[in-house]
């Protein structure tokens, strides 16, 4: 004979007490006599009571889910990546998720906004959103509580990424001997290419820098067109640093095309650590984001959208450069060297 599933009627009746008494003692809800709720509690663990999830949430309206949703186009968070990035995002942020009775879904690059509307979530990560983000805006026109990596507009928090990692990777080619940097970012106005522009644009950065533009729609083909240009272009350009790792892949391709020796002649760098970054050769130089602090932060900040109102902004953890042959110069180079054309 098939078992019964134990429901929280047997616990009450076992318990001799009402329904709702039980379900108050056993949630925490409203004020319930001490002795009363360790008798439920411990009838509860005598009949091996699980709660009905889908009754719960039925209940209190909540699917008690979280979405994880990247902006970035498919060409750039493609199978070589592997959806790298959000996987190793994925794992702190669902390990709080856990911890509060929260599951979180990660969601695929989306070629209509119009998908997200098959979500059941209360709240959502958005990755890379842009100024207006159009996904951030169709999720929180459904009463969806949003929270982006990095700034973006009517979010209801963000991580704010300070200068994503420019003012670390720029100090670090300055220090390998770089003089002139090509800083590829995208035409699409990302997080990460408004915060990386933002820096630079603040002359704060360590080392002269060119802005190069690539369409991240159309991933590494587009950092290849790109870097193919500018190092026909101008010889004095000595490094290239590409935040998206689908461009710098792409410079990396346009550098062997030219024969131009990567580090000796150019360096080349990105921010993610991925498999683009590892695969490569030469491998390229990235930054360590520190994902389980970064999970963390990120997963604080929807628990506090979810439970208040207003703006809610946290600190992006500080990363550290992760130095490989794309930047390995022995020694910088000296003016009268030649440029290697």
């Amino acid at each position: 004979m098939e078992n019964r599933r134990t429901t929280i009627v047997d616990v009450a009746r076992a318990a001799r007490v009402s329904v709702s008494t039980a379900s108050r003692a056993l949630n925490d809800r409203d004020r319930v006599d001490e002795r009363t709720r360790l008798l439920v509690r411990g009838v509860a663990a005598e009949l091996d009571y699980r709660p009905n999830v889908r009754a719960q949430r039925l209940r209190t309206g909540r699917s008690q889910s979280i979405a994880l949703v990247t902006a970035l186009p498919e060409q750039v968070v493609n199978e070589v990546s592997e959806l790298g990035f959000m996987l190793e995002l994925s794992m702190p942020i669902a390990k709080e998720c856990l911890n509060r009775g929260y599951t979180l879904t990660i969601v695929p690059p989306v070629s209509d906004v119009a998908q997200l509307d098959a979500l059941d979530v209360d709240g959502a990560v958005v990755m890379d959103a842009s100024g207006e983000d159009p996904i951030t805006s169709r999720l929180r026109s459904r009463g969806v509580k949003v929270v982006t990596l990095g700034r973006a507009a009517h979010a209801d928090g963000y991580l704010d990424r300070g200068s994503a990692g420019a003012d670390v990777m720029l100090a670090h080619l300055a220090a390998q001997g770089a003089r002139h940097v090509g800083v590829m970012l995208s035409v699409e106005d990302y997080s990460v290419t408004s915060t990386v522009l933002e820096f630079i644009e603040s002359g704060a950065a360590p080392v002269r820098c060119t802005v190069l533009r690539a369409h991240a729609s159309e991933g590494e083909s587009a950092g290849h067109r790109a870097a193919l240009d500018t190092l026909r272009a101008d010889p004095t350009l000595d490094a290239i640093y590409a935040p998206l790792d689908a461009f710098a892949a792409g410079a990396i391709r346009a550098a062997d095309e030219l024969g131009i020796a990567v580090p000796d002649r150019v360096m080349v760098a990105t921010n993610y650590d991925g498999r683009r970054a590892t695969a490569s050769e030469p491998p390229i130089t990235a930054l360590d984001l520190d994902f389980p602090a970064l999970g963390r932060e990120i997963a604080g900040l929807v628990f506090a959208a979810l439970d208040t109102d207003g703006v809610h902004t946290a600190p992006s953890p500080s990363p550290r450069v992760i130095p490989r042959a794309s930047t390995a110069r022995l020694s910088a180079p000296r003016s009268d060297e030649p440029d290697g054309r």
